[in-house]
């Protein structure tokens, strides 16, 4: 049972409270046997001020949760034989419950009224908290707002059921298997827009997928083509970047509707043709759920919060992090290193907490003697932390063609890209076509892989 904190007064004032409320609840549960099970996700225990309250209410849920009756004889029992009967008030204190209620006609309302002094005896003592650590010199002030932040987080969400059991969790992989059959797609999470990678489930709740490549190989327009593929399905994303401004983004988007170069959407005088292709493309993209935060791009933990924030306030489904070695961080850490692989296990667990998927880009290290996937730059430890690790390689851009078994593709019109980890899908590597033009990565299929041979083709079989 969770330490009981609540009883101390604060500046002379005793803690909010409803001992009648909690009375009545304790009560109907004890006459009806389907009150409990209708303020069951309301409350919990420590819901309740009086400990005796917490000691009775605990008896009530193991009952109900063990099939057996609940009333005054049952609940009785049970705290004798658990040596708690004395706590609780006694046999006369339970009995004085049970015919104090004629009915439980009114149990929800009393139960949020519970569930809401609850809520505010929480923020009180994580207020408290807060500023002992807020004085404290030697807690690092982005920390504490995380903290902080979490800690809202899970009292504005605050469940009497913070636990799922075994046939509980079974009945959830049952509605995904009812939902999956139902669908009119193999795909049972987004859909990237790259067939090898949507065969194996997509972007998934819960994933941290890490976007590895060398300077200018293309991780951000490679994570805009999952991004836009995604939006074109529904989508709601938001996008975070540390090197490029929206409108920079935004051209990148538009380009690849439009055909244009991207810089010249921004830096040229168009000519009414390329104009009224910009059109086009602007039609495309509108009303897509694509959001950015620059005001967030300051810091790690701002980044983390807007990502909260956007997920409760706009139903974010996924969020972009371009790119990790350049994101701001709000810890006074000397290790670089530790300071890196800390933010990466952060987002994995924030993608878990918030059931979203989080595309985070990362920059690999010029060793080539290394394999790709220990060429992470800066911790081999946010291979760890990641689920899914995509290394994106143009041997194009050092001048350098494709070994084998794609020597014959075209190293300036096509990527090769690895699965390095690939948690619940295995590891691999399939190829993906490249547009110099709008610098935008795209699906390719036999025919166009045909295509861009350099030599004559061979059939090749990368998936």
């Amino acid at each position: 049972m969770k330490k009981q904190t609540s009883t101390t007064p604060i500046q002379g004032r005793l803690m909010p409270q409803a001992l009648d409320a909690e009375r009545a609840v304790i009560g109907s549960c004890i006459i009806e046997q389907d009150a409990f099970s209708r303020i069951s996700e309301l409350l919990r225990s420590d819901s309740f001020y009086d400990t005796k309250h917490q000691i009775i209410f605990g008896a009530i849920k193991h009952l109900n949760d063990a099939g057996e009756p609940v009333d005054c004889l049952t609940v009785t029992d049970r705290l004798q034989k658990n040596g708690e009967l004395g706590k609780a008030g006694g046999a006369s204190y339970i009995g004085e419950l049970s015919t104090s209620m004629l009915s439980s006609a009114h149990i929800e309302l009393h139960a949020r009224i519970v569930a809401e002094k609850a809520q505010r005896r929480h923020i009180i003592e994580h207020a408290r908290d807060i500023t002992n650590e807020a004085f404290d010199e030697a807690c690092d002030v982005g920390e504490i707002l995380t903290r902080s932040q979490d800690e809202l987080a899970r009292i504005s969400g605050y469940s009497a059921q913070r636990y799922s059991t075994l046939d509980e969790v079974m009945d959830e992989v049952e509605r995904i298997v009812e939902t999956n059959a139902k669908s009119d797609t193999l795909i049972t999470g987004m859909k990237t827009g790259f067939g090898y990678l949507d065969e194996r489930g997509g972007l998934q709740p819960g994933n941290l997928i890490v976007v590895g490549a060398g300077s200018s190989v293309g991780k951000t327009s490679f994570s805009l083509a999952i991004a836009e593929n995604a939006l074109q399905k529904g989508a709601r994303i938001v996008f975070y970047s540390m090197e490029m401004t929206k409108t920079q983004l935004v051209a990148r988007l538009l380009s690849r509707f439009s055909g244009l170069q991207g810089n010249r959407i921004l830096t040229a005088k168009l000519s009414d043709d390329d104009r009224e292709k910009l059109g086009i493309a602007k039609r495309e993209l509108c009303g897509q759920h694509l959001l950015f935060d620059d005001k967030s791009s300051t810091s790690f933990d701002d980044i983390a919060s807007s990502i909260r924030t956007l997920v409760i306030k706009r139903g974010v489904q996924g969020a972009v992090i371009d790119f990790l070695q350049i994101l701001p961080i709000n810890q006074q850490r000397i290790d670089r290193e530790a300071q890196l692989a800390d933010m990466a296990r952060r987002l994995k667990n924030l993608a878990n907490d918030l059931g979203i998927w989080i595309v985070l880009l990362s920059q690999l290290n010029r060793d080539s003697s290394k394999s790709p996937i220990d060429r992470l730059r800066g911790s081999g430890q946010i291979n760890e932390a990641a689920d899914i690790v995509l290394l994106i390689d143009r041997p194009g851009v050092r001048g350098e063609k494709f070994k084998r078994p794609y020597e014959n593709l075209d190293p300036n019109k096509m990527a090769l890209v690895t699965i390095g980890k690939g948690r619940n899908i295995g590891v691999g590597e399939f190829i993906v076509g490249f547009d110099p033009v709008t610098t935008f990565f795209y699906d390719v299929s036999q025919e166009q892989l045909k295509q861009t041979c350099v030599k004559p083709y061979n059939e090749i079989a990368p998936f």
